[in-house]
């Protein structure tokens, strides 16, 4: 995350809590899933520290922990996850959702930028406010030099370092696209500014010529 804080400081009652990681797993592809005792959920995030995803929780039905110590995964993407108190284990697989989540992480960083956007655009029709997404869709139309996309989607996920680096990307792109017109008003202003510095000069020359002094006697 951008502040650099991962988990949670406070638990489902509002008590503050001190997050404590006890195990992760990394898949081939860099993403990253967490397992953290206090509140007993899993935190997955992508290979930025986004967070992708929260599951699991406290309780004794299926899906969640009294003690969760271990987590790992197969090449298939299941999730296996080791209860020490309630002596058991657990596996998750991805719902589709998230599914399709990694696979456009996974094209991003192939550098497939273009291929990257359709699923994105997949998982906003489900999810229209989910950030990760948004933010997706920017880096890929930063990467494809669509700097007027790429805000619109750093926008709607609220990261601003993003918009700020599309936007001085755009403005960059305008003044090159520009440049050539901008430098003949600038020399078409300074051609202005010396003929009529030159004209007051003359004006002021001819003004002089015809000014007449008299002589008086006391």
């Amino acid at each position: 995350p951008e502040d650099g804080f991962f988990g949670e400081d406070i638990d489902e009652y509002g008590n503050k809590i001190e997050p404590s990681f006890v195990d992760i797993s990394v898949d081939d592809n860099g993403i990253i899933t967490a397992l953290e005792s206090s509140t007993c959920r899993l935190y997955q995030y992508d290979q930025e520290g986004n967070l992708l995803t929260v599951f699991g929780g406290r309780g004794t039905y299926r899906g969640k922990f009294l003690f969760p110590t271990s987590v790992v995964q197969d090449k298939n993407g299941r999730m296996y996850v080791l209860d020490s108190r309630m002596n058991n284990i657990q596996v998750f697989e991805r719902t589709k959702f998230i599914e399709t989540v990694h696979h456009a992480l996974n094209l991003y960083y192939d550098g497939k930028y273009q291929e990257a956007i359709e699923p994105w655009e997949e998982i906003l029709k489900v999810g229209p406010n989910y950030y990760v997404a948004h933010k997706g869709m920017g880096k890929a139309y930063m990467k494809q030099e669509k700097w007027k996309q790429s805000m619109k989607s750093y926008r709607l996920a609220d990261d601003r370092e993003g918009y700020s680096d599309a936007f001085s990307e755009y403005r960059h792109s305008i003044f090159r696209k520009y440049f050539g017109w901008i430098v003949l008003a600038i020399i078409g202003v300074i051609v202005a500014i010396i003929k009529f510095v030159r004209y007051l000069r003359r004006l002021s020359g001819q003004m002089l010529r015809q000014t007449k002094t008299w002589k008086g006697v006391i």
